[in-house]
């Protein structure tokens, strides 16, 4: 296995590099705004949508434009990053690759946008065991799971510097479907190593 060995990396609150915005209460919606076709309405993503890490729309729920509309915070764009907040499934996350039909968020879910790293790598970061176990440690035990956006805000993220950052997204995205997925992000995403200066990456067996 090939791994990737980080030199220097900073720690982030999760909110200092994005935001994150949630679908508010008053604005929720019920069985009679769905609609059945993308004629008539935007997809609101569900965490039945995100299978082994990857955006699945395959099957979609839809809902009016006018409470597509009603939301235009959590209008889904290209690179934004959608994580569980809520259910069995909190802490499931994936990354927007590309956004072919309108789409927005069930209550489930909260999206990272603006997000100030490469987005790729910080998608990657959110699976690692790292970033789940600090989740864990805020809902784990928990009769209903849920993930305030303010616990999310909190949660650390380690972050290299713009060129580390691409590289290991370039090379995880390379890899990404050839062999297990979360095996693969845990062995590959970086770690420190105080053993000399400067930053680079290093492929070693």
């Amino acid at each position: 296995m090939n791994k990737i060995e980080l030199m220097e990396y900073k720690k982030y609150k999760l909110g200092e590099i994005c935001k994150i915005f949630g679908r508010i209460g008053f604005r929720g919606y019920t069985t009679e705004d769905l609609v059945l076709s993308p004629s008539y309405g935007a997809i609101s993503l569900s965490p039945s949508n995100i299978v082994d890490g990857i955006m699945d729309l395959s099957k979609c729920t839809y809902i009016s434009w006018a409470k597509y509309e009603e939301s235009p915070e959590i209008k889904i764009t290209p690179n934004d990053i959608v994580i569980v907040k809520t259910g069995n499934s909190y802490g499931r996350t994936a990354i927007i690759r590309n956004v072919e039909h309108p789409m927005t968020l069930n209550p489930q879910f909260v999206v990272l946008k603006d997000i100030q790293i490469n987005p790729v790598y910080l998608a990657y970061f959110l699976k690692t065991d790292e970033f789940q176990k600090q989740i864990y440690g805020i809902v784990g035990g928990s009769a209903i799971p849920t993930l305030s956006q303010e616990d999310l805000a909190s949660l650390i993220v380690r972050v290299p510097n713009e060129n580390i950052q691409n590289t290991i997204a370039d090379i995880l995205d390379s890899l990404d479907g050839k062999i297990e997925l979360n095996k693969l992000i845990n062995d590959n995403l970086p770690w420190l190593d105080r053993s000399s200066g400067g930053a680079r990456v290093r492929r070693a067996a």
